[in-house]
């Protein structure tokens, strides 16, 4: 009998026993409901959330225009059959042996525009002219058609010519064109049987007004299609890369950036352009094209690696871990330890500082008004403020 008490009293012993005795996992799950708070220092950083594009320097487009044929138009009275060799062509159908600039005009590095004085060619000048203007046949007083009022167009462009565009070769018309002859200190030309008009061989079709000159011969070259009498610059250089669809989104045309290349220079521009969405052949990468002005005195190669960015560069500014902004029905707020705080009343251990927040980058978030957070508080990143 006193050995089954005695066995029963070890059992309840141990069970209790049992009861007291914790394994070390069994402390962690009793952790588990009592989450230490976690706190971050406010900090003075510069959050940066602009974009970031890759570009590259394009180089200008060069067109060359070129002049074959000189004008045989005469500048003064023509020679009346009477005063002409049996043997010598009509006035109007003489070919020069050569085409060869006879005066210079236009310069290197001037921009021309619709009836621009290019060269005087073969005795003769040459004018710049519209592309999209039917040329060829001469027009006089009385002609009509599309050319008449594509020559009336192009005088408008020119600035000589206030009519209207009627396709009707009139007093006005004819007006406009000696003024811009007068201009350029040429006299208008007899193109048919004694009456003067256009020649159209003195004017010559540019592929793009206004352009930039960007080479001209000297006086005495042999004009030819190896040997142009202009070259101009159709575009400029610019900048290209391509941006994301959210980037691209938030700019536009006239947004200033920062450009930079790679060796270092870095200006201020604006973009030109924002193009439509598309994937890049050579990359397979997809997005919007940005077409951004080149400053002046930036690297020009062809290729030149750029770096796009906003053009005004974020300042520092006080900031805490994007994860301690909390929110309720007031706004946006961080919960700051209390100096004083008494660690057995969590009730008076933190307190609610209002703020605004701007950039965020890299986990980090700006206030643009702290609400009276100070650099080197701590305010609350995780667990409960009743805890």
């Amino acid at each position: 009998m006193i050995l089954l008490v005695v066995a029963i009293m070890l059992v309840v012993g141990a069970f209790f026993t049992g009861l007291a005795v914790h394994s070390p996992d069994d402390a962690a799950l009793s952790r588990i409901d009592n989450v230490v708070p976690v706190f971050a220092t406010a900090q003075q950083r510069v959050v940066d959330d602009g974009f970031t594009v890759i570009g590259r320097v394009v180089a200008p487009r060069i067109a060359s225009v070129t002049v074959t044929e000189a004008s045989t138009e005469a500048s003064s009275t023509p020679q009346t059959k009477a005063d002409t060799p049996d043997n010598a062509p009509a006035n109007g159908d003489a070919t020069p042996e050569q085409v060869v600039v006879s005066a210079s005009a236009a310069k290197r590095g001037q921009t021309i525009t619709a009836g621009t004085l290019i060269a005087e060619v073969s005795g003769r000048p040459v004018f710049a002219w519209p592309a999209g203007v039917p040329l060829y046949r001469n027009l006089v007083p009385g002609d009509s058609g599309a050319d008449v009022r594509g020559l009336q167009q192009a005088l408008a462009d020119a600035g000589v010519y206030e009519g209207g565009r009627d396709g009707l070769f009139g007093a006005r018309t004819l007006e406009a064109l000696e003024t811009l002859y007068l201009r350029a200190g040429y006299s208008l030309p007899f193109v048919n049987d004694g009456v003067r008009g256009f020649a159209w061989r003195e004017v010559v079709t540019m592929p793009k007004l206004p352009a930039l000159v960007t080479e001209v011969p000297p006086v005495g070259t042999v004009l030819g299609a190896e040997r142009p009498l202009v070259s101009i610059q159709t575009s400029p250089a610019v900048i290209q890369g391509l941006a994301t669809t959210d980037v691209a989104k938030g700019l536009h045309v006239g947004t200033k950036v920062r450009v930079e290349a790679n060796g270092g220079v870095a200006e201020t521009t604006s973009i030109q352009k924002v193009g439509a969405f598309m994937t890049d052949e050579k990359t397979g990468i997809s997005g919007q094209m940005l077409t951004v002005m080149l400053p002046r005195g930036f690297p020009t190669g062809d290729g030149t690696g750029v770096t796009i960015r906003p053009a005004k560069a974020p300042s520092p500014s006080i900031a805490v871990p994007a994860i301690s902004l909390r929110q309720d029905a007031s706004g946006t707020f961080v919960l700051r330890k209390a100096a004083q705080a008494d660690p057995r009343d969590s009730g008076n251990a933190y307190e609610t500082i209002r703020v605004v927040a701007s950039a965020e980058a890299d986990g980090w978030v700006s206030l643009t008004d702290a609400g009276g957070l100070n650099l080197g508080d701590r305010v609350l990143v995780s667990g409960s403020p009743s805890e």
